[in-house]
């Protein structure tokens, strides 16, 4: 079967942004609990991380 190429490009985005906010999770987040400057820049790629996964379902669904 095949799929459109904003499908799978909004597929692609889409894994890209849910593993990076993951990343963000497990790995920045509980070494930037004490920092003040971590914890905006964590905060910060967690917003991006969600915004690319956004960005890849609109890019899917469009």
């Amino acid at each position: 079967m095949l799929v459109a190429k904003n499908m799978m490009t909004g597929t692609l985005i889409m894994v890209i942004g849910v593993i990076f906010f993951f990343f963000v999770l497990v790995q920045l987040m509980p070494k930037m609990k004490a920092e003040v400057d971590g914890r905006f820049l964590s905060r910060l790629y967690l917003i991006v991380s969600l915004g690319v996964t956004c960005m890849g379902g609109w890019i899917f669904f469009s």
